[in-house]
């Protein structure tokens, strides 16, 4: 069948409902499984926003669902993020307003291509959010937009600004003081980018923008703490070097290694011996935790292998796309052999040069791929299944912090492998799940993760029950 852009955008335009559906079917299992031709990108959005104005329904569910597939796809491709930006005018409408869908489905389709645009084109959805989003009388789409900026915020990057938004949220606050939902989210939202950020510039900001849109003084204090009015600091070189990010905790965070690098096992020269530096990835300078981690045999770092370096992020990107048909469907005999060189050439990639030059990309892709070695980490076959667990042990040793907004990902898998019956599988999960503890940081939301797993149906299996005792030893630990 033709695919190109404009055959599309023909069939689409003029054909029958019958052949509309079969284009559109066909067009999603190829983006689904290849890269696109990036010059068609463009009339496939078109004939996309023509579909999704048909009065079949079906072709209307059909055309989302390819939009969403499409953006992700784009996403992976153009590392430029240039093709996703000129056509922001047609894609986020049909976007924004599907993240308050009442169909949960189409909601979180929704929000998860949003966040693969934002990853691309963060300018042209900030600005997409504030016009499409937060000024619209709907304020079941207002509230999905704060939640959203709040996710991206708290799960995805800890470096988010919002001085776009926030005149547009003192807006809100104005318009919608009434409505003590969104009132709270909007609370909740700030009062975490403030506490990520410990900056008394961004408050000071805040403050003035509250006040210009004439939000009420009972409600700017319960917001600011004061009503008086601050003064913007001024900050000197010194200051500036030591503001710094801040995730919140359930508990104190570990002490981190004074390097994230990988420890090159060619080097003969003798590791200085303070007691804050770590002897390789996986291991703490508290000496607690390093005891603790020193009794898990088989939890050290393999320095044996070979780590895979790639020239640009354009390569990264096509190593991960030709994994992805190998993971999709129920594993089988045909396919199972396929997943594990995946998983094996997914260690490599991590131990090389993508995750110190190419960290948004990786970082991506994994986020992409997860379903899939969510897929591999549940295999019948022992050696699937252990190099799955290996590969998520490793991801937390060597992106340390950055892993952190995709270990939620992972651990209910990895909790559920706790109560394995084979040995192997239940004991490499839980070192997985101690690398997770050891190396990110130890949020509110990874401690809630693992106790909401951990009371699940599993929670009669003694084993279950004794990895988890240890996990949460481990987090307060």
């Amino acid at each position: 069948m033709d695919l190109s852009g404009s055959s599309v955008y023909s069939v689409i335009r003029t054909g029958t409902p019958e052949q509309a559906h079969t284009v559109l079917q066909e067009l999603k299992k190829h983006v689904k499984k290849d890269n696109v031709h990036l010059p068609w990108v463009g009339k496939y959005f078109e004939a996309l926003l023509v579909a999704s104005d048909s009065s079949e329904a079906a072709i209307n569910t059909l055309a989302f669902s390819l939009v969403c597939h499409l953006v992700k796809r784009v996403s992976i491709q153009d590392v430029s993020g240039t093709v996703l930006s000129e056509q922001s005018f047609l894609v986020l409408p049909m976007l924004i307003p599907r993240i308050a869908d009442a169909k949960t489905s189409v909601k979180v389709s929704a929000k998860r291509a949003l966040e693969a645009y934002w990853l691309s084109s963060p300018k042209s959805v900030e600005v997409a959010i504030v016009d499409l989003g937060l000024s619209r009388r709907s304020l079941l789409l207002v509230n999905e937009c704060v939640a959203w900026l709040n996710y991206i915020l708290t799960s995805v990057s800890p470096h988010f600004k919002l001085d776009t938004f926030l005149d547009p949220l003192a807006r809100v606050l104005c318009e919608h003081a009434a409505d003590e939902k969104l009132v709270s989210n909007v609370k909740v939202l700030l009062e975490n980018y403030y506490e990520l950020k410990q900056n008394r510039i961004r408050k000071f900001d805040l403050q003035k923008a509250l006040e210009r849109n004439n939000v009420p003084a009972a409600l700017r204090i319960s917001i600011m703490g004061t009503d008086s009015i601050m003064s913007r600091p001024e900050l000197t070189f010194t200051q500036t070097l030591s503001v710094t990010t801040k995730p919140l905790s359930l508990a104190h965070s570990p002490e981190k290694p004074s390097s994230n690098r990988p420890v090159d096992s060619s080097h003969k020269m003798a590791m200085q011996d303070d007691s804050h530096l770590s002897e390789g990835p996986g291991l703490s300078s508290n000496a607690e935790l390093r005891a603790f981690l020193g009794k898990l045999k088989g939890y050290a770092y393999d320095f044996l292998f070979e780590p895979a370096n790639v020239t640009d992020a354009n390569e990264l990107n096509q190593v991960f796309s030709s994994m992805y048909v190998s993971f999709e469907e129920k594993e089988t005999e045909r396919n199972w052999g396929a997943r594990e060189k995946g998983i094996l050439k997914m260690r490599g990639l991590i131990r090389g040069n993508a995750a110190a030059e190419y960290l948004s990309d990786l970082m991506t892709n994994i986020r992409e791929v997860h379903e899939g070695i969510c897929k591999s980490l549940l295999s019948l076959r022992t050696t699937l299944s252990v190099n799955s667990c290996q590969l998520v042990k490793e991801m937390a040793f060597l992106l340390r912090e950055a892993f952190e907004p995709l270990a939620d990902l992972f651990i209910p898998t990895l909790i559920r492998l706790c109560s394995n019956t084979k040995h192997l599988t239940n004991y490499n999960s839980h070192l997985a799940m101690c690398a997770i503890l050891a190396q990110c940081p130890i949020t509110t939301k990874i401690g809630i993760k693992n106790i909401e797993c951990g009371v699940r149906k599993e929670r009669q299996h003694k084993k279950l029950r004794l990895f988890l005792a240890s996990n949460l030893h481990h987090q307060i630990t």
